[in-house]
């Protein structure tokens, strides 16, 4: 994993991220995303997540606002750490469990 992944709100600590807007932490949360599909190399996946992002860009803000209000915030950067460590240690068993449990918050 790059260094440029892990200085998104994910690699700051969870007190920062809370001092962020929401606008600012749903587009970190967006690059994260964004960068997990471009280090796949894969531009059919780079495709997909872009129009994902896109479509999804309204629940996802409603989701940031919730995490935020509710003092979520370190489970919220705990979660997308889990998927760093995921990808470096090449876990494959554990990327669906992992996607799936960082979707808790969407609703």
């Amino acid at each position: 994993m790059d260094t440029a992944m892990r200085l998104t709100v994910y690699g700051q600590g969870a007190g920062e991220a809370a001092g962020l807007a929401r606008e600012r932490v749903l587009e970190l949360d967006s690059q994260f995303h964004t960068r997990i599909a471009d280090a796949a190399q894969n531009p059919m996946l780079a495709t997909i997540t872009e129009y994902i992002t896109r479509l999804t860009m309204p629940s996802r803000l409603e989701t940031t606002r919730r995490v935020m209000e509710s003092g979520e915030i370190e489970h919220f950067v705990d979660l997308h750490r889990r998927m760093i460590t995921v990808i470096e240690r090449r876990q494959i068993d554990l990327i669906p469990q992992t996607v799936q449990d960082h979707y808790v918050f969407w609703k």
